[in-house]
């Protein structure tokens, strides 16, 4: 690209008044050609143009004439102003050529006439012209330059704006081409220098001038042809320096006339100049064959050759060319080789024939990374398919070179191996001696082998022996003879000389290819020019893991970002430009020549030596790495960047003038982050002094923040190599040091395992599934201190494998074999007993408790001594040390596993089982605070709850308390949670204890299955964040109640107190609450209730959750609230009751299934109970219905403290079943519990009453407390506002609670409901209604049955299940016994309302349909299907109101079966219903013994009543009258007893005895109709009574009205006329078309004091009230 200066825009003029001499310069423009050489050179991208403004866009001033060349800046017409006068064009000048030919960029070109003829002109026949260029810097001798330009000849005539506008301009003639050129001297051209000498000089530049030149040749038809005519083309020329070139000249170098016609010109322009010099490697010229991967061309079709041969090398097969890495320092390379991938070139120019081509040295170099130690080919050449002739290869990890010659046929370099999994340098030479043109003095030469900077050479004295070259067929990366095969590892560059190399050229080459590569050598670093840019001597110490930066031009080495690719090295030292590699790094090195190397220490590239500096933007920093590196920077390189793997906490680049380091050096912060290849790395910009050293700090990675004697940290969730689950750990580097634990001899190798819920807390661990199996370093020092830790994190189930088998051994040094090397220091696996050994001496074997645990993952912490060990598990105290004989220094390494290996002479067989940690502190003891740190950090990480919890805290790694557990000691149990302590690499990211029974998960994400480093995970925000959890380690299952919002929860007695620091956000949570019944299951409404306290009371919310996969899972975000809150689990369970005590939704005026009253109104056999509508109080009378449970009420008495004495409480509910005569139990529920009275035995367990009087009853639950009563008679977890339905019949008391829960107490077994043994204890226990053993029964609004044989429930999503003695399903099977509640069949369509059934030997099943249609199934011999048969059924018919097929009864909205009475007539199955059409018609059918259904018989089809009472009688409110609208049925054991709304006497029909009508009097008799006369009036809730017909009464001797008011004309007044003839009356209101409106209001809620009487009509509730000074009530007339 051009640069362009500044220049101010001048007025274009054309000079057309002052001719330009002759002598000035002819001026006939000619189009260039386009010359180039297929040579395909590389260039440094900062290669320098050694020809200043090539471009001519800089000048003093812009070209006003012709002839003005030393106006461009640089440029020079050296042969005087008497010469020809080259030209400078600019379009932004007065006159230029533009119109025929323009710049080729920018604005400024040159031009020259290469020839001329005008005979009108002396001499004219020989004019040329020349233009020069002094260079920036002269040539470097045997150098070769790369010279390019673009160019164009005129052609034609010409233009018109310039002097001589008459030639015209033609092709050079074909005998002068091949002269235009340039030509390099050490001087500008003279006039002494030209052929003629004489003014003018307008004659050709002599010969001899100049040291050298090159020409265009002839045959570039481009350059001399029609391609050039007017048109740009390229020039490219190759020039090989002398050393003392400063000048080049541009022209026609051809001395001579010329043969063009008169009056024509060859006239050519020139733009773009450079000269650059051609790289070498290593600035070693003329390599005969160059590839490299930096710049490997169309490497698909050949690997490209940067040699002036250009002699590509073709592919075979589909070798490719591998991104770019930090493996190969930022540069792509090959890999891949085999049998049929590799590169091959069948015609080499390194031999021009396929045949022996004798004498000839030769060097080849390579730049190799073999990834295992194979043996393959790296390059060769031969005449057939070996590439062996000479081969150069890996054999067996070594390098190798086989040659062709009359001596010996190889040799083998033992010096140093192949660096195996990374790059190394390598080289061979084979030197002929002198005689045979080489330059050994050796009669048969010499072979001189290098790898990475070690040489060796091998001299022949046979005089025979020499090197050639045989054939033609060039290879790379694979042969077939001598070490043959693929080369196994990957190739990045290849180079061959024909000739050898001296010992500087070898290390110049050397130089450029480690440099490039990253590569360490053992030899000086030489520039191109054979500067020493590393000296191994000046750095002695710090000739390790050598690597740089540089610009080397001539070497074509442009290294912009670089690091060791030693193993394990993780430097990258940069310039500014840093980038994924190192071609796409845009900013290189500014100056040629420039080197920054270094070089380190060789210790521990890792946090290790304290170094506290606390002035820093970056944080505080306790330690630096032991690594020190020092630089050597030639050439001033300036700031460069300088990269390490992000992972060091606060880190700092630590410069230094010496080695070393204090606070008062400089720290620079390394804070800005830098992503490369997907790698982070932590960088600053710095410069780099020589001479000056460099480390790094920042504050050290160390388990809970412990540093001090930290030795090794081995976590199998760092560093663990393995290829996935299950397959072998072959290497295990610890976090603090980086040492690496890795197979021993041929050993067996542990598997890795992945994190999981049950496996280490989420976490990855390592498992030893053999004795045999061992990962172990026998190379370091373990202990440096003879007091030194260990901790231990293992998994429970842990064994030895073997007599003797070890968990961890440490040996007495890394060279002794034998039985005893390993003994210094080994925990056993299986047992209490360690091993501990003197030095040399014998092994004792002290037993130290306690042992692993064998239910739960272990951290064991061993302090030792050298005279004593003691052991803490789970940060529990620490146990009695044991003492034993001083056991001094050791200094081996140390194993895990087995300690056998490579015929050792040892005995210790590892041990099976899972490790997850391990943690030694071999130069010194911890602390007490210090172990609790460590401690802590294992226990939230792995799950485990600390010993000592209530004193000791769990600890950060600042000591500060993350868990204390002396807040409340009560929930110190299964201690769990989540955390991020960066100094301890601590991220856990979800978590649950590890104890038995845990139910709780916490994580950052929604995630509770995949291990804690799943990817997918997110951390937390801020370091030293903790959430930790303990519970009370509660675990009964029973429900309690607590109340949130005024609203009444079901919680689990599990509680959980969290402790937080800091701000975790958003915690998802996943509770496992299956255990805790179908309360917990899907379909009901689950939180987590979260407090401040542990009774949930105060700022307390509520979380919902979500079902998933069995389990419910919850999120909340706990930053801003309190540290330490509780957290339980609850249900806001369905809640099917209504408030009050008088529920409408029953008789006729049922709507919700799911809160119909069943039970207002109870009749068994001979006694009622009934709900007072206006007092809510129960009303009872009838047979046996008195407190002592036999004396009769004669009339409706109320059930209350007076009239029953035991009763306490507010009632709630009440039941009642019976058989027959032979006697009732009834029951009342209240606000402190149950209560019974009657016959013992009748409904519950006569074991649970003391008689028959009245009494509270205390009765336990089946499965909790061993069946312990509970005082207020309920079910374990009921309370008494939590029933809401209570149900009795025969045999069987059932209770539903509002959420929807259903029990059972009964004394038939298959009616538990539960499969409980049938047996007299659980008879007097409640027992959950459940569908199978693991599974109760949910959502149930309705539990109804037949005495003594089944039960049926209904749900609140209109399912029907049945259980007991004698049940059937609908579903065409059989009658038959179920433990558990079974789901029945339903008709089709059909979504229940109500249910019930009746029956005694065997039961009757009804279901009301929400579509008003009723449907039986079942017994059916006294009719009570209601299909007019009496044919039983197994499935479902549909009740009809005639015999006629489809005639059925519909519009139905209440059933009463007789469910509360056993009543079998002799042989008789009873069973009876009444049921009520929504318009108020009662129809009954069944049993009908004794008139119980108002007729006579013993069973009856579907009638409506009354049945057969003419339906001409005249009315009679004291019966049941066709046209009376019933609004209530109750049927009982003997009787039936309806309302009606024109009347509040009740109606009665059946046997009435002792009572039972409630009449006043014990008679026994039968009502063989509704009696509505003799019955006392009721209230009953549900069944408000309407108006009444019956005219009004007035008392005609009441006194007369005396103020009326009248809209009508004819007031009569006085004492006889209106409105005195109305009597009785204060105020008399007179209308026949006008109405009386009393006050409107929108409620009688508006009213805020009322007072007694007070009338108004309440519009919301649509009628006129009166308030009765206590509450507002809706008027309705009334009768009797």
């Amino acid at each position: 690209m051009k640069s362009f200066t500044s220049f101010k825009l001048l007025k274009f003029r054309t000079n057309t008044t002052a001719p330009k001499r002759l002598g000035s310069g002819i001026r006939s423009f000619i189009f260039n050609t386009y010359f180039f050489l297929l040579i395909g050179l590389g260039l440094s991208a900062n290669a320098q143009n050694l020809i200043s403004n090539a471009g001519f866009e800089t000048y003093t001033q812009l070209p006003t004439l012709n002839g003005q060349l030393p106006r461009a800046t640089g440029w020079l017409n050296s042969l005087g102003p008497t010469a020809g006068s080259p030209d400078y064009w600019n379009t932004l000048g007065t006159v230029n050529i533009s119109s025929k030919i323009g710049p080729y960029s920018g604005t400024g070109y040159a031009g020259t006439f290469l020839e001329a003829f005008d005979s009108a002109t002396t001499n004219l026949t020989d004019y040329k012209e020349y233009m020069t260029v002094q260079l920036s810097s002269p040539l470097q001798a045997g150098k070769t330059y790369r010279i390019s330009f673009y160019t164009a000849h005129m052609y034609g005539t010409a233009p018109s704006n310039i002097t001589f506008s008459s030639m015209t301009f033609d092709d050079l003639p074909s005998s002068e081409q091949g002269y235009l050129g340039v030509v390099f001297s050490a001087a500008a051209p003279v006039a002494a220098n030209t052929v003629g000498n004489t003014n003018p000089r307008w004659t050709s530049l002599r010969n001899d001038f100049g040291v050298g030149r090159v020409l265009i040749p002839s045959t570039n038809t481009n350059v001399y042809g029609a391609a050039s005519r007017n048109a740009w083309v390229k020039v490219d020329l190759l020039y090989t320096a002398t050393g003392t070139e400063q000048y080049m000249t541009v022209g026609q170098l051809r001395p001579g006339a010329t043969s063009l016609p008169d009056k024509v010109g060859a006239y050519y322009t020139y733009d773009e100049f450079s000269l650059t010099p051609v790289p070498t490697p290593g600035g070693v010229s003329a390599p005969d064959f160059w590839v490299k991967s930096d710049d490997a061309g169309t490497i698909a079709t050949a690997w490209k050759d940067h040699s002036l041969n250009a002699d590509n090398i073709p592919n075979v097969g589909t070798m490719t060319l591998s991104a770019a890495d930090r493996a190969h320092n930022f540069h792509p390379y090959t890999t891949g080789y085999s049998g049929s991938k590799y590169f091959n070139n069948p015609t080499s120019v390194l031999n021009p024939t396929n045949g022996l081509l004798s004498n000839v040295s030769h060097s080849i170099f390579s730049a190799i990374r073999p990834t295992s130690s194979g043996t393959g080919r790296i390059t060769g050449i031969d005449d057939d398919g070996n590439g062996a002739e000479p081969g150069f290869s890996i054999e067996t990890g070594k390098l190798r070179f086989y040659k062709f010659s009359g001596d010996a046929n190889a040799d083998q370099f033992d010096e140093r191996p192949f660096n195996i999994g990374s790059t190394n340098i390598v080289s061979g030479i084979g030197n002929n001696p002198v005689a045979a043109g080489g330059t050994s003095t050796s009669a048969g030469g010499e072979r001189v082998l290098g790898m990475n900077g070690v040489y060796k050479t091998y001299p022949s004295t046979a005089s025979s022996n020499r090197f050639h070259l045989y054939g033609q067929r060039l290879r790379i990366g694979q042969g077939t003879w001598s070490a043959a095969g693929p080369f196994p590892g990957d190739i990045m560059e290849v180079i061959w000389y024909k000739r050898p190399l001296t010992a500087n050229e070898q290390s110049r080459v050397n130089t450029y290819l480690a440099v490039k590569n990253g590569v360490t050598l053992e030899e000086n670093y030489l520039t191109s020019n054979s500067t020493i840019v590393w000296d191994l001597i000046v750095n002695s110490g710090y000739n390790n893991n050598i690597f740089g930066i540089a610009r080397d031009d001539i070497s074509g080495l442009s290294q912009k970002q670089s690091g060791s690719v030693n193993n394990s090295q993780k430097l990258v030292i940069a310039t500014t430009g840093f980038a994924n590699d190192n071609a796409a790094n845009s900013t290189g090195l500014t100056t040629d020549q420039q080197y920054l190397m270094t070089g380190d220490n060789g210790l521990k590239q890792s946090l290790t030596t304290p170094l506290v500096f606390t002035g820093g933007t970056n944080g505080p920093t306790n330690l630096r790495f032991e690594s020190i590196w020092k630089i050597q920077n030639t050439g001033t390189v300036g700031t460069v960047t300088v990269a390490w793997p992000k992972g060091v906490k606060n880190l700092y680049l630590v410069q230094s003038t010496d080695a070393a380091f204090d606070d008062t050096d400089t720290f620079t912060p390394m804070a800005t982050e830098v992503t490369i290849n997907g790698v982070v790395y932590n960088t600053a910009n710095v410069t780099l002094a020589n001479g000056w050293f460099f480390t790094f700090a920042g504050l050290g990675n160390s388990p809970g923040g412990v540093v001090n004697g930290l030795s090794y940290w081995y976590r199998a969730d760092k560093n663990a190599v393995n290829t996935g689950a299950a397959t072998d750990v072959t290497g295990w580097t610890d976090v603090w040091s980086g040492t690496t634990v890795a197979q021993l001899g041929t050993n067996t190798l542990p598997k890795y395992v992945l994190g999981a819920a049950n496996y280490f807390n989420f976490n990855a661990g390592i498992n030893f599934t053999a004795g045999t199996q061992t990962l172990g370093n026998n190379t370091v020092r373990t202990l440096t201190s003879l007091d030194y830790d260990v901790f231990t994190l293992t998994k429970e189930g842990l064994v030895s494998g073997g007599s003797f088998g070890r968990l961890f051994s440490v040996g007495m040094d890394n060279t002794t074999t034998g039985i005893a090397n390993w003994d210094a220091f080994g925990i056993w696996a299986g047992t209490t007993e360690l091993e501990r050994r003197v030095y040399g001496g014998g092994t004792q074997y002290p037993t130290v408790p306690p042992a692993y645990s064998t239910t739960i993952p272990s951290i064991m912490y061993f302090r030792n001594t050298n005279v004593n060990s003691a052991k803490g598990l789970n940060g529990a105290s620490m146990n009695t040390a044991v003492t034993y004989s001083a056991i001094n220094a050791q200094f081996g390494g140390h194993i895990f596993g087995s300690t056998v290996f490579s015929s050792n002479g040892s005995d210790n067989p590892g041990f099976l089982g899972h490790i997850g940690e391990t943690i030694v502190y071999g130069a010194g003891t911890l602390t007490t605070t210090e172990r609790r740190r460590v401690d802590s950090y294992l226990a939230i990480k792995y799950g485990i709850t600390l010993g000592q919890v209530n004193t000791e805290h769990y600890l950060d790694a600042d000591a500060a308390t993350v868990w204390n557990g002396a807040s409340n000691t009560a929930y110190n149990n299964n201690i769990f949670g989540v955390a991020r302590e960066d100094i301890g690499l601590f991220e856990q990211k979800v978590s649950k204890s590890v104890n038995a029974g845990t139910i709780l998960t916490v994580a950052t994400t929604n995630d509770f299955v995949n291990p804690n480093d799943n990817a997918a995970r997110t951390g937390f925000t801020n370091d030293k964040t903790y959430f930790l959890l303990g519970d009370n380690n509660v675990t009964a299952t029973p429900l309690v109640n607590v109340t949130v919002a005024g609203n009444t929860w079901k919680r689990i007695q599990r509680i959980w107190l969290s402790q937080r620091k800091n701000t975790p956000n958003v915690l998802n949570f996943e509770a496992d609450l299956s255990t805790y019944g179908g309360y917990f299951g899907a379909s009901f409404p689950v939180s987590m209730l979260i407090a401040d306290d542990a009774a949930f009371t105060t700022n307390v919310k509520s979380v919902a959750g979500t079902y998933t996969a069995g389990k419910w899972v919850f999120s909340n975000n706990f930053n801003t609230e309190n540290a330490q809150r509780y957290i339980t689990f609850a249900t806001l369970p369905p809640n099917y009751c209504v408030t009050g005590d008088c529920n409408p939704n029953t008789f006729l005026n049922t709507s919700d299934p799911n809160t119909i009253e069943y039970d207002n109104m109870v009749s068994v056999f001979h006694g009622t109970i009934m709900r007072d509508a206006n007092t809510g109080a129960l009303m009872a009378w009838g047979e046996g219905m008195a407190n002592n449970g036999t004396a009769h009420l004669l009339s409706p008495t109320a059930i209350n403290s007076t009239n029953y004495p035991a009763l306490t409480g507010a009632i709630l509910k009440f039941a009642s079943g019976s058989y027959e005569v032979r006697g009732h139990q009834s029951f009342v529920l209240t606000t402190d519990g149950l209560f019974t009275w009657g016959e013992p035995g009748t409904v519950i367990s006569a074991s649970l009453t003391s008689s028959s009087t009245f009494q509270k009853v205390s009765i336990g639950t089946f499965g909790v407390n061993g069946g312990a009563t509970k005082a207020d008679g309920l079910p374990d977890g009921v309370a008494p506002t939590d029933v809401k339905m209570l149900f009795g019949t025969y045999r069987a008391l059932a209770l539903v609670t509002c959420s929807g829960e259903a029990w059972v107490l009964s004394s038939i077994g298959n009616l538990y409901g539960d499969d409980a043994p049938d047996n007299a204890a659980n008879d007097m226990l409640w027992h959950r209604v459940s569908i199978n053993a693991t599974t109760a029964l949910y959502n149930v609004v309705a539990l109804r049955g037949a005495g003594s044989q089944a039960l049926m429930a209904l749900t609140s999503t209109g399912e029907v299940y049945t259980w007991g003695t004698n049940t059937r399903l609908g579903n065409n099977t059989a009658a038959a016994a179920r433990a558990f509640a079974t789901q029945m069949t339903l008709p089709s369509g059909v979504t229940p309302k109500m249910i019930g059934a009746t029956g005694s030997a065997n039961t009757t099943y009804y279901v009301l349909g929400t579509n008003g249609n009723v449907y039986s199934m079942g017994e059916n011999s006294v009719r009570q299907l209601g299909n007019f048969n009496t044919t039983s059924s197994n499935v479902w018919v549909q009740v009809q109101k005639s015999s006629t097929s489809g005639d059925y009864l519909t519009n139905v909205v209440w059933i009463s079966p007789n469910e509360h009475d056993y009543y079998q007539f002799g042989t008789t199955n009873s069973g009876s219903i009444n049921v009520l059409t929504a318009d108020g018609r009662l129809w009954a059918w069944g049993f009908t013994n004794v008139y119980m259904l108002g007729e006579s018989g013993v069973s009856m089809n579907p009638t409506q009543m009354p049945g057969s009472i003419p339906s001409t009688d005249p009315y009679d409110i004291g019966k049941l009258n066709w046209t009376d609208k019933v609004i209530a049925v109750e049927t009982g054991g003997h009787t039936s007893m309806t309302v009606k709304d024109n009347t509040k006497r009740y109606g009665y029909v059946g046997h009435r005895v002792n009572g039972s009508m409630g009449d006043g009097n014990s008679i026994s008799a039968t009502e063989d109709e509704y009696n509505f006369a003799g019955t006392p009036e009721i209230n009953l809730c549900g069944a408000p009574t309407g108006s009444c017909t019956n005219p009004g009464v007035f008392d005609a001797a009441g006194l007369p009205s005396t103020t009326g008011i009248s809209n009508l004309v004819g007031f009569t007044g006085g004492t006889t006329g209106w409105p005195a003839n109305v009597n009785n009356g204060h105020i008399v209101i007179e209308s026949k078309n006008k109405g009386f409106v009393i006050t409107r209001v929108s409620s009688s809620a508006a009213i805020l004091n009322p007072v007694e009487g007070m009338l108004i009509y309440d519009i919301a509730a649509a009628c006129v009230k009166l308030y009765n000074g206590t509450v507002w009530k809706c008027l309705a007339k009334d009768c009797l």
